[in-house]
């Protein structure tokens, strides 16, 4: 054999071997990735501007503008604004009650509460009727804005509301083994108890007060049972059924008592008058602790999605439990004309994304709490002025 091919046959052998081992080493001895250590969410904290205009963003009417600031300096539990005063308090999650200021929130009380189940305001918002422990028996308090003062309510009591005045609620007692559905003077000491119906049977109720001698009687709303409002003349001890029952039927009394909210499932929405008729035809889909207003003009969040309660099969349920989140716009409603208009547009320009509940209409103020982050907010009314933005 010739020299020469002596060394290709040699320089082909060494070439393949070499391949060889590199081909073992990179099969067998690379090192196996390390994985790395798995981070939770990262929370991006987006700062809010303290007083940001809007108007122009969403508003059809040249006439109208609207403020829009955070009001509260930590996350609620429940509220409720003075009409007389404009004063806004609130339950913070530890139990303490706090005056929201401008120059900054003031504790209005020493005393905390655990377990709050329901904050619900007196017609003047001077007071606050509280419900808090046990949601199956729950204990019930007053709390005055005017002198700072708890004052627990008796035991007997099982379920309470408002009356149509400051010193007189009314809900079933129970004594000596007996329910009954009564007037409680709170004005008197002891408070003095006036029985409208004896024998008062019904459970998992809610009481609203329409005057001084009718009362609303609305079952709890679940999208799994129909529920109906009754009224009773107590006066003469009459009950009438007034709403039909209905799956998911939610309602709620507007602050001035002149229109009622309802709500039924999966996506029917009406404003209804103190005769239970329906005021106007609407298109807007939104839930009753979205909106407020007076015999002329109410407003209301409402969700962008339209069909955001009719792909859940649970609708109040899923949203009271924190299931369901949603992302509104606010809507002013002329009850007169029907016609209805946004004039907030969450998620536009230094609005932040608003899924709103417990909404309260005070003068030209609307409150909220912002079920994203917990705190109050308020959108103030602002006639014939142009829309400026501070940022």
């Amino acid at each position: 054999m010739k020299p020469i091919y002596k060394i290709i046959i040699i320089s082909v052998s060494v070439l393949l071997a070499v391949f060889f081992v590199y081909f073992l080493w990179s099969k067998f001895f690379v090192p196996a990735p390390v994985a790395q250590e798995e981070q939770p969410n990262a929370t991006i904290n987006v700062p809010l501007p303290q007083d940001a205009r809007i108007g122009a963003i969403a508003s059809t009417s040249t006439e109208d503008s609207y403020t829009f600031r955070k009001l509260s300096n930590k996350p609620v539990l429940g509220f409720w604004v003075s009409k007389t005063t404009k004063a806004v308090f609130y339950i913070s999650a530890d139990g303490e009650v706090i005056e929201a200021k401008d120059s900054g929130d003031v504790p209005a009380s020493k005393q905390t509460i655990a377990g709050l189940i329901r904050v619900e305001p007196s017609p003047s918002g001077e007071r606050a009727l509280i419900s808090y422990g046990n949601p199956s028996s729950p204990q019930w308090a007053l709390f005055d804005t005017i002198d700072k003062v708890w004052r627990p309510l008796p035991k007997e009591i099982i379920s309470v509301a408002w009356a149509s005045t400051e010193t007189q609620l009314v809900g079933s007692v129970q004594k000596n083994g007996v329910t009954s559905l009564s007037f409680i003077d709170i004005s008197k000491q002891p408070y003095v108890f006036k029985t409208i119906v004896s024998n008062f049977s019904m459970r998992g109720i809610s009481f609203y007060a329409k005057s001084a001698t009718e009362i609303l009687i609305s079952e709890k709303p679940s999208s799994y049972a129909s529920s109906r409002v009754w009224q009773i003349d107590t006066k003469t001890g009459i009950v009438t059924l007034v709403i039909s029952p209905a799956f998911g039927s939610f309602v709620r009394w507007g602050s001035n008592k002149d229109v009622l909210f309802r709500f039924s499932s999966p996506n029917k929405f009406s404003i209804l008058d103190r005769t239970f008729s329906e005021l106007v035809p609407l298109v807007l889909i939104t839930l009753p602790t979205k909106c407020d207003g007076g015999a002329d003009v109410v407003y209301c969040f409402v969700p962008k999605d339209r069909g955001v309660f009719v792909r859940t099969n649970a609708i109040p349920d899923d949203y009271f439990m924190n299931k369901l989140y949603t992302s509104d716009d606010l809507y002013k409603i002329v009850l007169q004309s029907g016609t209805d208009s946004a004039v907030v547009v969450g998620e536009s320009g230094p609005i932040p994304s608003l899924d709103a509940d417990n909404v309260v209409s005070v003068n030209n103020s609307i409150y909220f709490v912002n079920r994203y982050d917990g705190y109050i907010y308020v959108i103030q009314h602002q006639s014939n002025e142009p829309p400026i933005y501070d940022y």
